[in-house]
């Protein structure tokens, strides 16, 4: 699996921002939906080169600390910081650009272009991310997700594991330096499933910050520290 200097793609990813600050902050983190509270005072701070991973039964509030983080939604009390910036103070043009260039996000149910390949699904990516993907890094960022023999392939035709798996291509390709996944082994057979985590374990040993919410036991063993919600 790539090691940051045989990888100069990653290695510009682990470069932005600077290392010597935390990646993602929550500080007394609330989230609720009306009459329901999901978890209150979550304190976290993320660097470069860490994995967090989230568990919790379903509805414990997983994907909506998920998207706090990435600034989709607002907690109720608490402050959310990413690379020392508050999402609150930010409107919403500015935390597209701050989305754009600090975290990228793959929902468990997979969003991609449907008309557009696997390889030009990632080449927007990098274009609208303003981190441009050479095709040498393109065809390495497939192979590690065993993606290589579908790149030319439209994403429609795509299974399930497939589209999750070029979605978390997708977040490579994006160049942001942390990772937000949803669940990102759960449509995976056993060997898939295997090689996404070989590629997260790669990505924190090369400098990257990744929080993962999981019910998967090889993805949360990988994790240097678990948050349990409900």
């Amino acid at each position: 699996m790539f090691p940051a200097d045989e990888h100069p793609f990653l290695a510009a990813i682990v470069a932005r921002p600077a290392d010597d600050g935390p990646r993602l902050e929550l500080i007394k983190v609330a989230a609720a939906y009306p009459g329901h509270p999901l978890f209150g005072d979550l304190e976290l701070s993320l660097r470069g080169g860490e994995l967090v991973a989230v568990i919790g039964p379903s509805g414990s509030g997983k994907s909506t600390l998920l998207s706090l983080a990435a600034g989709i939604l607002d907690p109720v009390a608490g402050q959310v910081r990413v690379g020392g910036d508050d999402w609150a103070d930010r409107n919403r043009t500015e935390r597209a650009r701050l989305r754009r260039d600090r975290v990228t996000l793959a929902p468990q149910r997979p969003i991609l272009v449907e008309p557009m390949t696997v390889r030009e699904n990632l080449a927007l990516t990098a274009e609208i991310r303003q981190h441009p993907l050479p095709v040498s890094e393109v065809a390495r960022i497939a192979d590690d997700l065993g993606l290589t023999a579908l790149l030319d392939q439209p994403v429609d035709r795509l299974s399930g594991g497939e589209r999750q798996r070029t979605t978390l291509a997708r977040c490579l390709a994006s160049g942001a330096p942390l990772l937000l996944l949803d669940e990102p082994t759960s449509q995976q057979d056993e060997a898939s499933a295997a090689r996404v985590i070989d590629v997260l374990r790669a990505l924190v040993r090369a400098g990257c910050a990744i929080l993962a919410a999981s019910h998967d036991s090889r993805l949360i063993e990988s994790a240097a520290r678990v948050i349990k919600l409900g």
